[in-house]
């Protein structure tokens, strides 16, 4: 199950206990935040959380952040992830290249070398 981040802090929000774990998008966001920590609240006390920053850039955004931005984000969130023991992982927000919709040009992810070493 994978929640966008302003559904995670959502009253009456009920995770399934069969879930091994629960992604959420932490993108630009320090963490720990309350959205993560109501998140945690919800789970059984064998489920985790599969932290999912962000790793794409909208070319089209102005003022979208850049690849050093998008890669110490990343290491924040790494270094976070060690030391919460309901984080059992990290799955990386990648626009794949392929058109979802004219409006949106993004890029694969090897246009971002230093954001993509940050998730080996």
């Amino acid at each position: 199950m994978a929640l966008n981040y302003a559904f995670a802090n959502r009253p009456g929000l009920v995770i399934p206990s069969g879930l091994t774990w629960v992604g959420i998008e932490t993108y630009g966001v320090s963490l720990p935040d309350d959205n993560l920590r109501a998140l945690e609240a919800r789970l059984t006390p064998a489920q985790g959380v599969m932290l999912m920053p962000k790793a794409f850039i909208n070319f089209s955004a102005p003022g979208e952040i850049d690849d050093a931005h998008l890669a110490a984000a990343a290491h924040a969130q790494a270094e976070y992830a060690v030391r919460d023991p309901r984080v059992c992982g990290r799955s990386c927000g990648v626009w794949s290249g392929t058109p979802t919709a004219t409006t949106w040009p993004g890029r694969p992810i090897s246009s971002i070398p230093s954001a993509a070493r940050s998730f080996r």
